[in-house]
């Protein structure tokens, strides 16, 4: 009963307000407007350019003679009693909130007002167009419930299907799909490489919230970085959506330069799918680990490869030199755990030469040639191999013990029978599970 009452009261102010705009504006009251592009041209043609009337600014403009309407006082007084008014304002653009009950209902009418008369050149009430405001304003502030869409653009990945839900909630949205008509066309602007969106489902838009969406993101985009040999990389800016309001910027920690593509057919679609699971399910709350993996992926937003390469060394010894550098174990470590016997002599030679190669970059005598690319990247995908099956649980997370008994065989001799407990990964209370 008292829905329909509020909504009676919103109507009844929309109807007489939209009225009194109209009267003023063809009694000579300034309506401002804005020059916009209405498309593109084609080469031979100049775009086309139309006005947008700033329908917001002039209720704004008119708020004095909007107050004295009889319809106003009584939807002031009906909306300063709703819960999470703050949030609806806020999901529609609104930069400050005003803290006063009547101000911030008076703010609250002008918001819905200036949604329900639109844009257009004509200013009249349209029915519905206010059930398209009604719908969203009912579900925020009366029902209290706040459907929230978080959409970020993922360069170098292209899909065979429309999209891909990944898991509840989430999904992988190409350029051409029905779900990519609702999102910011700008969303999928790139150079060069393919984009598609990844969107995340939440239930509000409070802050811990939006937090925990935006470590989804980053868990996804280190699955789609585990899963293959590209390097997909999350734009630095995302959209957030409240309840079909307007879509708004969001900044996200972590943006690079995308290495190649990774393009997802639709016969390993399900295969994404289980992969990105075990990593969101078995993700490493501490200890070496989760330090290596984060620093697989400072290692992938860099720009290029050789800005990358001392993160990627770094990982490397948080998992295979504990003892330090001075050690000299990593080159023989990685070789036994990533080639086959006649390749390890190979292999280690290579990963001292990336050493040297670090060395060189820090003194700033290193050229960014092809063949420095090449040994970035083979180390790369050897540290990826490692984080992939020690998260998967293909590979025992002690690596420094596995690596040195698979030399000490390889020379014959028997090693003590002891395994070193990785703190934060080697036990099942190590692991981050799904709730």
């Amino acid at each position: 009963m008292q829905d329909r009452l509020l909504k009676e009261k919103l109507r009844a102010f929309c109807l007489e307000a939209a009225h009194q705009l109209a009267f003023d504006a063809a009694n000579g009251a300034d309506v401002p407007h804005e020059l916009v592009d209405a498309g593109s041209g084609d080469g031979a043609h100049q775009p086309l350019w139309c006005y947008r009337t700033l329908t917001g600014e002039f209720i704004r403009q008119q708020h004095a003679s909007l107050t004295m309407l009889a319809s106003y006082l009584p939807a002031a007084l009906a909306v300063e009693g709703l819960d999470s008014l703050d949030e609806w304002l806020l999901a529609r653009g609104e930069q400050h909130v005003p803290t006063a009950q009547r101000s911030r209902a008076e703010a609250t009418l002008r918001v819905f007002l200036a949604e329900v008369l639109g844009d257009s050149n004509t200013i009249e009430y349209d029915e519905a167009s206010f059930q398209t405001a009604w719908t969203p304003f009912e579900a925020v502030t009366v029902a209290g419930l706040t459907h929230t869409l978080l959409a970020a653009p993922i360069h170098g990945m292209s899909l065979e299907s429309p999209e891909i839900e990944i898991e509840a909630g989430m999904m992988l949205v190409s350029p051409d799909s029905i779900e990519a008509e609702g999102l910011p066309g700008d969303i999928f602007r790139g150079e060069g490489l393919p984009v598609v969106a990844a969107v995340v489902a939440v239930e509000s838009n409070r802050p811990e919230t939006l937090a925990a969406a935006r470590h989804r993101l980053r868990k996804l985009v280190c699955a789609l970085r585990l899963f293959g040999d590209a390097s997909p990389a999350m734009g630095g800016a995302a959209r957030l959506q409240v309840e079909r309001g307007p879509w708004q910027v969001m900044g996200l920690e972590g943006s690079g330069s995308a290495r190649a593509e990774l393009f997802v057919p639709v016969a390993h679609e399900a295969e994404l799918k289980q992969f990105c699971g075990e990593i969101s399910n078995r993700w490493p709350r501490g200890g070496e680990i989760a330090w290596a993996l984060r620093r697989h992926e400072y290692g992938c937003d860099r720009m290029h490869h050789l800005d990358g390469l001392s993160d990627h060394l770094l990982a490397l010894r948080a998992l295979l030199e504990p003892e330090g550098p001075a050690s000299g174990r990593l080159n023989d470590r990685l070789a036994a755990l990533c080639a086959e016997p006649a390749d390890r002599a190979r292999l280690a030679e290579r990963t001292a030469r990336a050493a040297a190669l670090e060395r060189s970059v820090l003194g700033g005598l290193s050229n960014r040639e092809t063949e420095s690319d090449q040994l970035c990247h083979e180390l790369e995908m050897h540290l990826r191999a490692l984080l992939r099956d020690v998260v998967c649980g293909h590979l025992d997370s002690d690596l420094v013990t596995l690596a040195d008994t698979i030399l000490a065989e390889a020379a014959g001799v028997a090693l003590p029978n002891t395994t070193r407990n990785r703190r934060g990964f080697g036990d099942p209370d190590g692991i981050a599970r799904a709730a």
